[in-house]
């Protein structure tokens, strides 16, 4: 099917800037800054939420540590 991995990446290459365009042609090129910041304020949620349950596990661990 492709001669080779340059032919694959230019085949992927083609669709990303056909995405890109038709993107930009139908107004959702670019995020908002409410969006963004939702964004944001999950992430720091999740990451937040996963040290906690680090810390659980850690404390919780039924082998004993010396």
């Amino acid at each position: 099917m492709f001669s080779n991995a340059f032919d694959l990446f230019t085949l992927f290459l083609r669709a990303l800037k056909r995405d890109v365009a038709s993107a930009a042609d139908t107004g959702r090129g670019m995020v908002t800054d409410v969006q963004l910041a939702i964004f944001a304020n999950m992430l720091g949620v999740s990451l937040f939420l996963l040290v906690v349950l680090y810390h659980y596990v850690a404390v919780n661990n039924p082998k004993k540590q010396e």
